[in-house]
């Protein structure tokens, strides 16, 4: 006697796929809520602290929230003759300051309303608040990049012994590797023919009059105090050929240890380690990604946070270019007055603050627009602003549609 297996009417088959449908729907919508929620505990609640970690950033490195308020106050109360009688120096950098003003006032709206407030406690605790943050930012991105900067190094040289992620020691001049980094481009690191060993009896003395000798004993004409043109911020395969005179534009800040310090600061520490460890002429090489499933929701780094809307700032670059050559060095410690060795951090970051701001010539605004697009793409290559520009598009459009009218117009020409 054999059974048979009934099959499901056509009605109860419909009742079981509209129950799956259902219950795959609601699984999906549990899986966005607790997504969602996910997204929403690892975000870190904005304080005007939090807030304040974007200033040293994005605004200033070295001017206090205080300053930049009085440079505001002193311009709204200052006379004519006040102005007129400061000289160029001066004023060049009351401009800046309060350029960074503006830029502070851009990053924290409220601000304006803030400091017109009648309660002077209310505006002293906020503006305290505000310096805690910057203050604090600094210091952990000094910290971070210390530690990740002996990594990139390791894996660069392979020095022995390899560097510490601790401490700046076996870092500077003395080292070979970061004295190279730290040597301004228009002096030859490698240029060892002036090192003579003299032997006498059982007994060799070696003369060392090389260039990085010089360096290193701060001689006159070799000292390196502010000069922003270093080796560090150059691609290394773009270094300069010995008795020919370099373009110091080409290649500057394009560098890959500056291109991952500024990513690990405003992307991810991770995100630092998608580039190749060798760099080309033009600078870094990003690797190739594999295709995979979409990302889950996490929280978000610090460039979303700021609203930089995939666009690096020239003061964002400055900052993290003077983090880095800091990192560089051998110092202990951030110096109080901002000096190590006869370097001025200050003027190096004001100095790279004014090559973009204070490009005067066609061509310097140019290689300006042109070097800010390619670091668009180096830090944010997925967004909108790196890959597209409205303004270029627009413009090939204009182009095309010239010259099908003159081509229209030669056409009825020849057949006139």
């Amino acid at each position: 006697m054999s059974s048979r297996t009934s099959s499901p009417s056509p009605d109860e088959a419909d009742t079981t796929t509209f129950k799956l449908s259902g219950m795959k729907r609601q699984i999906a919508a549990l899986q966005d809520e607790l997504t969602a929620t996910k997204a929403a505990k690892s975000q870190r609640k904005t304080t005007t602290v939090t807030v304040g970690r974007g200033i040293p950033k994005l605004v200033s490195m070295f001017d206090s929230v205080e300053q930049l308020i009085a440079e505001s106050d002193r311009r709204l109360t200052a006379e004519d003759d006040e102005i007129d009688g400061v000289d160029t120096r001066s004023q060049h950098a009351r401009d800046r300051t309060y350029k960074s003003y503006e830029l502070m006032i851009t990053l924290i709206p409220k601000l304006d309303k803030i400091l017109i407030d009648d309660d002077q406690d209310k505006i002293a605790c906020f503006i305290n608040q505000l310096q805690k943050g910057a203050s604090e930012a600094r210091g952990d991105d000094i910290r971070r990049i210390k530690e990740e900067l002996a990594v990139w190094l390791n894996e660069m040289y392979a020095p022995t012994p390899p560097f510490s992620p601790k401490d700046r020691a076996g870092r500077g001049l003395r080292n070979d590797y970061t004295g190279m980094l730290l040597c301004p481009t228009h002096m030859n690191w490698d240029d060892l023919k002036y090192v003579v060993t003299l032997t006498i009896i059982y007994s060799s003395i070696i003369f060392d009059f090389s260039i990085r000798a010089n360096i290193r004993n701060g001689d006159e004409g070799y000292t390196i105090t502010t000069d922003i043109f270093l080796n560090c911020l150059y691609p290394q395969l773009s270094a300069a050929v010995p008795g020919i005179e370099r373009d110091f534009d080409q290649g500057f800040l394009r560098s890959l240890l500056l291109v991952k310090a500024y990513c690990a600061i405003f992307t991810s520490p991770t995100s630092a380690d998608n580039f190749e460890a060798e760099e080309t002429a033009d600078g870094p090489v990003r690797k190739k990604q594999k295709a995979t499933r979409k990302m889950k929701a996490t929280k978000n780094n610090v460039a979303t946070l700021l609203r930089m809307e995939g666009k690096v700032t020239p003061r964002s670059i400055a900052y993290v270019a003077t983090l880095l050559i800091f990192n560089l060095t051998d110092a202990e410690q951030w110096p109080a007055d901002a000096i190590y060795n006869g370097f001025d951090f200050q003027t190096f970051y004001n100095v790279i603050v004014d090559y973009f701001d204070d490009a005067t010539d066609a061509i310097s605004r140019r290689n300006n627009r042109e070097l800010l697009a390619w670091w668009n793409k180096q830090v944010f290559p997925q967004h909108a602003s790196s890959t597209a520009n409205d303004d270029l598009v627009w413009k090939s459009v204009v182009a095309k549609r010239a010259a099908r009218a003159r081509a229209r117009a030669s056409g009825a020409v020849g057949t006139a």
